[in-house]
């Protein structure tokens, strides 16, 4: 795991250096003393994961987050005295957010709780490029895959047929599933894993335990709390999703 550190003070660059230098699997690729070299280090090296200062001379850390936007999508978790400014650090998706002064404890936390997203993201980016690869095979041998464009719904004895390009997500509801589409929701008798399995990836992607979005009807994605997103879709209710964290990278892939 790549972690950079940008701290202004030289103790807490020392000490947050000595605690992750205890962790095997921990690289330090890089310690910055202000926000300019926190970004320069951060573009170049494409850490795991930031332990970052909020304030800092030159830029503070909140305005480093700013100026890389998403332009790499790593964990960042916020280190400072003050605790004003904790719901801005959220906001901006912080993993976690250490007050000083705290104790190894807390340190330590904070790095498990970082360390299991890291690995939620590999293993969605690793499942994401297996599917990708086997589609690959699959075209190389000539045996493209077709995925469905009908989903079929039941309601009062009669079987309603939905177009999968009608529909602008599917959320799952207790042993069932509603398809949402501009003018109807209709009940399917589907598993999200049989979903995943049967819908074009490059256009259907699961962004939380309950919800499976078309890519295309996505108009805004907004930071949220504790690193998760709302999405807004382009319709007439400017419907809102919860994108969960754990599910960002399988986005990001898409949209990259």
């Amino acid at each position: 795991m790549r972690v950079i550190i940008a701290d202004d003070e030289p103790a807490a660059l020392t000490s947050l250096e000595i605690l992750l230098n205890t962790e095997p699997q921990v690289e330090i690729v890089a310690t910055c003393i202000n926000g300019i070299e926190a970004v320069k280090a951060i573009t170049l090296y494409k850490p795991d994961l930031v332990f970052l200062d909020i304030q800092m001379p030159e830029m503070d850390g909140i305005e480093v987050l700013k100026t890389l936007d998403n332009s790499h999508l790593c964990c960042y978790v916020f280190v400072t005295a003050y605790d004003k400014y904790a719901v801005e650090a959220f906001n901006r998706s912080a993993v976690d957010y250490l007050l000083k002064p705290y104790d190894d404890e807390r340190f330590f936390k904070s790095l498990k709780k970082a360390k299991q997203i890291i690995l939620n993201k590999r293993t969605l980016e690793s499942s994401l490029s297996l599917q990708k690869l086997i589609a690959l095979i699959g075209d190389t041998d000539g045996f493209q895959r077709n995925y469905v464009k009908r989903l079929v719904s039941k309601s009062n004895g009669n079987t309603i047929v939905v177009a999968v390009d009608e529909i602008k997500f599917i959320e799952a509801q207790g042993n069932f599933v509603h398809l949402h589409t501009h003018n109807h929701v209709r009940v399917g008798n589907y598993t999200f894993k049989k979903l995943l399995q049967i819908l074009d990836p490059d256009r259907f992607i699961q962004i939380h335990k309950s919800f499976i979005v078309c890519v295309d009807f996505i108009e805004i994605i907004e930071p949220y709390f504790h690193g998760d997103y709302i999405l807004t879709l382009k319709d007439k209710d400017k419907t809102k999703l919860k994108l969960s964290r754990n599910f960002k990278p399988s986005l990001d892939l898409i949209l990259n």
